[in-house]
């Protein structure tokens, strides 16, 4: 009990209390002023109220909990000391929910996210972005927003998931969004906002085949920026289904494949498509391997675009799995079913 209260004094002493009440304030007006005049039931007008569920997140880890629905099962005395009882699983989990609806935590974000730019890009007045979109399942008995989970063939609630990396695979953020959020409504203007708050142009957002399809290039091109991306079913397409614009030419870091740009050779195709396509073949093969779709910089060359795409691997998947460790990001936590002939 004496470091729960050791804490408490710490968080006295740090003005911390000041600081969250004002915070979760700001955001409940903003939010009621964009949404109107909703309740948000569970973000408490009472401060003794709002800091009972506060500091039932702030000190789970000190408890040895994990996450919320570990409140199902605790019975230790340690919140109890601080406000003669224990809340459970739903009555956090709810008041997390309407937290994260407020966005409470964007101030933050973002004010670090500066700073992090700075010192990681001091001399860069811009920079490459990559990023993986991907769908979470969330194993619940209670009726939430449902979408198609691919991987499990079926439908679940869920979210997605966007995670970004800067240059050198430094982690910028993670972002959730409704399981049946699309990507081009979310990307183009993530990126915008992110610019302005690392204070660094965007050079070019590098995804893997989410960002392939013809919605997303036509928002970039509303925008006037850049990425790359594969093309969907990039193997289904021969050598004579495209254009050259160009002669191939050694990748970089990889002189046994050669690229070159191009554009469909049906006309009619290549007019309605905004999309420009680089393709990769082993030196020697006639046939592509490898189809790159996006809106490349007018300064960028065909044998450039592989390379870049490439680094997905070291400075995003690779850096996303260090930072799970390991962990099973789609486990099943307390949801289960008995199969019945």
């Amino acid at each position: 009990m004496r470091g729960l209260f050791s804490l408490e004094a710490a968080k006295e002493e740090m003005g911390v209390r000041q600081a969250v009440e004002e915070c979760v304030a700001e955001a409940q007006e903003d939010y009621l002023a964009e949404h109107g005049p909703r309740t948000l039931r569970h973000i408490p007008c009472e401060a003794e109220t709002l800091w009972s569920n506060v500091d039932h997140l702030l000190y789970l880890p000190f408890l040895g909990l994990t996450r919320p629905r570990d409140l199902y099962y605790y019975q230790g005395d340690g919140l109890k000391s601080l406000h003669s009882f224990t809340y459970k699983y739903l009555t956090v989990e709810h008041f997390v929910g309407q937290l994260t609806r407020l966005r409470v935590g964007s101030p933050l974000a973002q004010t670090l996210a500066q700073c992090y730019a700075q010192a990681w890009y001091p001399d860069q007045p811009s920079l490459y972005l990559f990023v993986d979109w991907h769908v979470k399942p969330h194993w619940t008995k209670a009726y939430s927003h449902a979408g198609h989970v691919t991987m499990w063939g079926r439908t679940l609630p869920g979210t997605k998931q966007l995670m970004l990396n800067g240059t050198e695979g430094e982690i910028l953020g993670g972002w959730n969004y409704p399981i049946d959020a699309h990507l081009t409504h979310v990307l183009v203007e993530l990126e915008a906002e992110l610019s302005q708050t690392l204070q660094r142009e965007i050079d070019c957002t590098i995804i893997d085949g989410e960002g392939g399809g013809q919605p997303l290039a036509e928002r970039y091109a509303e925008a006037d920026r850049f990425y790359i991306s594969v093309l969907p079913r990039q193997h289904d397409h021969l050598l004579a289904d495209f254009a050259l614009e160009g002669a191939w030419c050694p990748v970089v870091d990889d002189l046994h494949r050669e690229a070159v740009f191009a554009r469909w050779a049906d006309p009619k195709k290549a007019a309605q498509d905004l999309r420009r396509f680089v393709l990769l073949r082993p030196v020697g093969q006639r046939e592509p391997t490898r189809v790159y779709s996006g809106r490349f910089r007018p300064d960028m060359p065909a044998c450039v675009v592989p390379w870049l795409h490439r680094r997905r691997w070291p400075n995003n998947e690779r850096r996303i799995r260090d930072l799970i460790q390991g962990a099973n990001l789609n486990a099943n936590y307390g949801y289960t079913y008995d199969y019945v002939p």
